[in-house]
C-alpha cells in the first residue's frame, strides 16, 4: 500500500507506520509518503513524538486510490 500522512505538520518526516496484523513498519519521507505490505481488513498504526498515536483500518476504497 502507498500512502502519505496528511496533517498540519512543516514536517512529515520519520513518522512510524506499523500494520499491526503483519507486524511490519516503514517510516515516512519528508513529504509523508510511505509504502507497506498491507491489504484490506489490516490496521495501520501512526506513531511519531509530534501527535498522537492513531491507528486506521484499512477499506478496499484505501487501494483504489492513487497517492504517489
Amino acid at each position: 500500500m502507498n500512502g502519505k500522512v496528511i496533517a498540519s505538520l512543516s514536517n512529515r518526516e520519520g513518522i512510524y507506520v506499523i500494520n499491526l496484523k503483519t507486524e511490519k513498519a516503514v517510516i515516512t519521507n519528508e513529504e509523508g509518503r510511505f509504502s507497506i505490505p498491507a491489504a484490506v481488513g489490516d490496521t495501520l498504526l501512526f506513531s511519531a513524538a509530534q501527535f498522537k498515536m492513531m491507528g486506521v483500518a484499512l477499506i478496499t476504497e484505501y487501494f483504489q486510490q492513487d497517492l504517489f
